[in-house]
């Protein structure tokens, strides 16, 4: 492959697909840049079955530290 190719794949268990018509001539090492395509919801895995999850599926989550002590020594200790 002497030339510079550009294609959108899914990441699957840290596993991007090269699709097959780039296999031919794929040279054992690449440059790899990876850029996030946007998109309103967020893909899950294909092994998962699971499908889509919107992308306001997760919430924050927020408490009130005010009233919370905190020792950093103690902390470290454990």
């Amino acid at each position: 492959m002497k030339r510079t190719v550009k294609f959108q794949a899914v990441v699957s268990n840290n596993v991007i697909m090269i699709p097959d018509k780039y296999l031919d001539n794929v040279p054992h090492i690449v440059n790899v840049t990876l850029a996030p395509v946007s998109r309103s919801h967020i893909v899950k895995g294909s092994k998962s079955n699971a499908g889509e999850l919107p992308k306001n599926y997760f919430s924050t989550f927020s408490f009130s530290s005010k009233n919370w002590k905190f020792n950093r020594e103690e902390a470290n200790a454990r």
